[in-house]
């Protein structure tokens, strides 16, 4: 090891965290939190339906190995919302198909591009999540080779987080430009939108 140089790991269940967060960051209805005593992911959220969904979508827990994370899902105490409209709206998510709990999960989400259904030949419809794409600009950067630049990163972490569900297809959009930087959109080139 070269002298006066840092090594610093992180667990897998704290990429885990990172990541979940990275996929809700944009949308105001959604907070992750990491409890490192409890070994909790706790996620945090505003409207009964989002709610409802997470509940359908997430496990209570996720094996790292020999390690447990707790996957803690809650209302925000500000819904003022009664205990029996909670159950019959879980209960109603509980029969609806996925792709309408992945359309509700992610409404009001700016990464979402849009959803689009292709109706199966043989067999089931396939499904379209499409997140708009990102441009990840690191200081002192070029942006004249703007689209060499440009990730999947939403469609990569929707696929790490929620997981592969039968018939739904993660992708990226051609067309919307979603821009990170310590000054997000200061000059928004060369797109808008």
């Amino acid at each position: 090891m070269i002298e006066g140089t840092k090594l610093g790991l992180s667990s897998p269940w704290d990429l885990y965290y990172r990541e979940v967060e990275a996929l809700f960051k944009h949308d105001k209805d959604i907070k992750v939190e990491m409890d490192d005593e409890e070994l909790a992911l706790n996620i945090i959220v505003k409207t009964v339906d989002k709610y409802a969904a997470l509940i359908m979508l997430f496990p209570n827990f996720k094996k790292f190995g020999n390690v447990n994370l707790k996957i803690n899902i809650n209302l925000s105490i500000s819904s003022k919302i009664d205990l029996d409209k909670i159950e019959d709206v879980v209960d109603e998510y509980s029969r609806k198909p996925l792709i309408a709990i992945l359309a509700q999960l992610f409404q009001d989400n700016p990464i979402l591009s849009f959803i689009k259904t292709i109706s199966g030949v043989f067999v089931n419809d396939l499904h379209y999540v499409v997140f708009k794409k990102e441009v990840v600009q690191y200081f002192a950067d070029n942006l004249g080779d703007i689209y060499g630049q440009i990730s999947t990163l939403y469609q990569d972490l929707a696929k790490d987080v929620i997981g592969e569900l039968p018939g739904i297809c993660y992708c990226t959009d051609c067309d919307k430009m979603v821009f990170t930087t310590k000054e997000e959109s200061v000059t928004n080139w060369p797109l808008k939108g």
